[in-house]
């Protein structure tokens, strides 16, 4: 919305230091504006204007801070000196109709400035809209009743249509919004910000393809801006870490400097000593430095550091976006976002929800039994376990045994609390009156809030502007002090089913359940001013909860258990969390890996694969699956890195007979890196593309330096199926097309392959090698081995019973130090269980040299 009017201040030619820097003011105040944060976007703003003070458009600009801020006729002020300024500019006759519409007796004028608006740009959509909107409204009318009316009687009234989707949102009904927002798009698509605000609503809602579809329609071919984060948060969701990083890049880069340094800030999920490490490495060593840092906190580890640096941008962003609105740069719920990402479980005073899963529940009953002992565990808590302020512990709703009060008690409290109510509302009128005579803008707070409201009644009377009404006192009588406390302090209580104790101030509540043990966190706006802070510590527990409760604890058990010293808690132990696929349902697939020479180094061949009946799609034939291997060595300095995308047929994906008794067919791929020896972390990610279930598996490996001296042989590779081919696939080596079998599970009427490659033997005068190759199959479950050999390379010498196993025995002679090797195995007459296969190759020119490895497999029932 601002962006636009940021050309009149940079004036074509050279451009000198006050005009650069007047262009950096204002791309600071409109990236905070854009942003929510109001009150910090004033003063940049303010400054860009006293810079160029003949440009119109920046007072327009800053007439849209100070109407967010609160601040009406300053607001006003402004975008009369933008019309002075460019009576033409519609922007600014706009901004004067909205500040028409925040006085009541002004909103019947702010037509007039919206239709002004129309006849400079009879194209502006914000003037159509809120022209159209105030005639809806007329006659006192509230918004949602004014828009269903328009929709009885035209289902095409955009506007209307826009108006309940305003509603909608400002309610949390994100879904209705989202609905109604589409058909306000459909009917005027040239609206830019609303189509930001669906894409928005997409992504809380976790459509992410949705998102960039709301996105990638609107108007502009190359989407920029404010878009960019939105496009990142989707690509993200669906696990493209490094298309995500890039768009995030490209909104970093157009950002102010002061904006980006909260993207580059890592204190909120560094510890102390990586901070301080960070602080003192030189500037060319910093991006090796955060490279290491992000790998350490990226559990999947396939994206190269880009996914689990895009998800810290992006909960950056979130914060930005939506906690920044009264706290700069956030509230207490962005140090929380940022360090922990998106909660398991969030409610909010506008919408408690009873629904949980058993996860969360585990977590909030542990806090329950914490603080009010076990006789809390039959509670269900739809908002905090933690108590806070409380307005039903105040009132004589409460059960009438407990309060132990006659009628004429409880009627004489229920009228104290009545006039009582009646004189803090003449009070607050006597306050506003008061300072509206002064100048001054009156404090809302104290007309919202009730905690509050003795403690600003009290300064007022302290200071005159109000009288003592000399009749009722404020302060409770000696009966009720004795059972309730003063309302200046008031009463903590959790939110409950079972009791009705509504809260007095607005709260979130958030559950964590994979940090640590799990934990819940509540953030309350104690002020009514939209700043939200963690819960504070009660100052009194309601006598009610004690005679419930009987094993209440102290007020140091509240101390322990609040959320601030329960976040501390937790960062200390866990400075910050991420989980790999953040929403996507989990997909199963099996996997192993086998080690082998490379053509420079080592090489890890990853052999994975999927049951088609494991697939979401039902048209198997159609399923995308995108599989990505990573090699980490352990000091973080170096990854390598394979990723690959098909589907069934499409030139990797191959299918093969089933694995394990009574199941279809697979699909089965490979992936394979070449490094140079060491030890390494592996990472093997697979992920459905049509439902986004995704797996990520890690595991420790070595890859040893097969080019060392002496006899040596890769791991065994088991396989379904082994035959001669000349040409190149990744199921290739060697002349020979080695079909893996990821699960290593067979039926007794399949056949065993094992395929390895031995390295280094030892060549006679004549240039001839000659090696032994034993293979001892043993059950681990203790049945019946019965092995045949079928295919193999070399001469068979034998097949060797015994006791502890089968060994079948070959004899080759060849050229060349190294060897492809493989052997096929007929086991469907052994009995069904866990095998194990011993290889031992020994050089027959070297006495004395012999290598070994070993692999496992399941036969399972017919």
């Amino acid at each position: 919305m601002y962006v636009g009017l940021l050309t009149s201040i940079l004036s074509p030619g050279p451009v000198s230091t006050e005009e650069d820097r007047t262009a950096a003011l204002y791309r600071l105040g409109v990236a905070r504006l854009e942003l929510g944060d109001a009150g910090h976007a004033i003063e940049p703003l303010r400054e860009a204007v006293t810079l160029s003070p003949h440009d119109a458009r920046a007072r327009v600009v800053l007439g849209h801070a100070y109407l967010k801020a609160g601040r009406r006729d300053e607001a006003e002020r402004a975008f009369r000196e933008a019309v002075g300024l460019d009576a033409g500019l519609a922007e600014a006759h706009v901004g004067m109709g909205l500040a028409a519409l925040k006085r009541r007796e002004e909103r019947g004028r702010a037509g007039a400035h919206f239709e002004e608006a129309l006849r400079r740009d009879p194209h502006h959509i914000e003037a159509r809209y809120h022209l159209e909107r105030t005639r809806r409204m007329q006659g006192g009318r509230d918004m949602e009743d004014a828009a269903r009316a328009a929709l009885g009687g035209d289902s095409t009234d955009a506007v209307a249509h826009r108006m309940l989707a305003e509603v909608y949102e400002r309610e949390g009904e994100v879904d209705r919004a989202a609905v109604h927002y589409g058909r306000y798009l459909a009917l005027w698509p040239g609206d830019a910000e609303v189509r930001r605000r669906l894409a928005m609503l997409c992504l809380d809602r976790g459509d992410a393809k949705a998102a960039q579809g709301v996105v990638r329609a609107g108007p502009d071919s190359v989407p920029q801006g404010r878009d960019l984060p939105i496009l990142a948060s989707a690509r993200l969701a669906d696990s493209d870490g490094a298309g995500a990083l890039a768009l995030f890049e490209a909104y970093l880069a157009a950002a102010p400097e002061e904006e980006r340094r909260f993207y580059q800030d890592i204190s909120l999920v560094a510890s102390p000593e990586e901070v301080a490490a960070y602080q003192k490495a030189p500037e060319a060593e910093r991006e090796a430095f955060l490279r290491r840092f992000w790998l350490r906190r990226d559990p999947a580890l396939v994206s190269g550091v880009a996914g689990r640096r895009a998800e810290h941008l992006r909960r950056v962003w979130y914060a930005r976006t939506h906690f920044s609105q009264k706290a700069y740069p956030w509230d207490r719920r962005g140090e929380v976002y940022i360090r922990y990402g998106e909660p398991d479980h969030r409610v909010t005073s506008r919408k408690p929800n009873h629904r949980m899963s058993p996860a969360v529940q585990r977590v909030k009953e542990q806090l329950a039994v914490n603080l009010y002992g076990p006789d809390a565990v039959g509670e269900v808590y739809p908002g905090p376990v933690f108590p806070i302020r409380s307005s039903r512990a105040l009132s004589v709703a409460a059960p009438e045994a407990k309060i132990d009060l006659d009628a004429d008690e409880r009627e004489f409290l229920t009228n104290l609390e009545a006039m009582q109510a009646q004189q803090r509302q003449a009070a607050q009128n006597q306050i506003r009156q008061s300072r509206e005579r002064q100048g001054e803008k009156s404090d809302d707070r104290a007309q919202i809030n009730p905690i509050d409201q003795e403690q600003e009644i009290g300064a007022a009377r302290q200071s005159g502007e109000v009288a003592d009404p000399g009749l009722t006192t404020l302060r409770p009588t000696g009966l009720r002090r004795e059972r309730f406390i003063d309302q200046s302090t008031a009463m903590f209580m959790p939110v409950t089913s079972s009791d009705n104790h509504a809260a007095v101030v607005p709260w979130e509540t958030w559950v964590y359940t994979g940090v640590g043990e799990g934990f819940e966190v509540t953030f309350t706006d104690e002020y009514m001013q939209g700043n939200y802070d963690f819960a504070p510590v009660p100052t009194h527990v309601p006598q009610e909860l004690r005679e419930r409760h009987v094993a209440m604890r102290d007020i140091m058990s509240f101390v322990w258990y609040s959320p601030e010293v329960t976040i501390h808690r937790a960062a200390t132990a866990t400075s910050d969390f991420y989980r790999v696929g953040r929403g996507a349902a989990p997909f199963d697939f099996s996997y192993y890996v086998a080690r082998f020479r490379g053509a420079s180094g080592s090489r890890a061949e990853v052999y994975w694969g999927v049951g088609f009946w494991q697939l979401g799609m039902r048209d198997s034939s159609g399923s995308r699956l995108e599989g990505r291997m990573a090699l980490v060595s352990r000091d973080l300095g170096r990854t390598y890195e394979f990723d690959e995308e098909g589907r069934l047929g499409g030139g990797w994906l191959r299918a093969v007979r089933g694995e394990g008794a009574g199941q279809g067919r697979w699909m089965v791929s490979q992936m394979a890196v070449e490094a140079p020896p060491g030890d390494y972390d592996l990472a093997v990610q697979v992920r459905e593309g049509g439902t986004g279930r995704l797996q990520v598996y890690r595991q420790p490996v070595t890859l040893e330096d097969y080019r060392q001296p002496g006899l040596r042989m890769s791991d065994v590779e088991v396989a379904c199926g082994v035959e001669q081919r000349e040409g190149e696939d990744r199921f290739t080596k060697n002349g020979l097309r080695v079909l893996p079998m990821p699960g290593r599970a067979f039926r007794q009427d399949m056949d065993v392959y094992l395929y390895f490659e031995v390295y280094n033997l030892r060549r006679d005068a004549t240039g001839r090698t000659r090696y032994r190759v034993t293979y001892t199959v043993r059950s681990q479950d203790r049945r019946p081995v019965v092995v045949r050999a079928l295919a193999g390379l070399g001469q068979l010498m034998g097949v060797t019973e015994r006791p502890e196993g089968v060994s079948v025995v070959y004899e080759q002679a060849g050229t060349q130090p190294q060897e492809a090797v493989y052997v096929g195995l007929d086991v469907g007459r052994s009995g069904a269980g866990a095998q194990e296969v011993t290889v031992r190759v020994e050089d027959l020119q070297a006495a004395g040299q012999g290598a070994e490895r070993r692999a496992h497999f399941l036969i399972a029932e017919r």
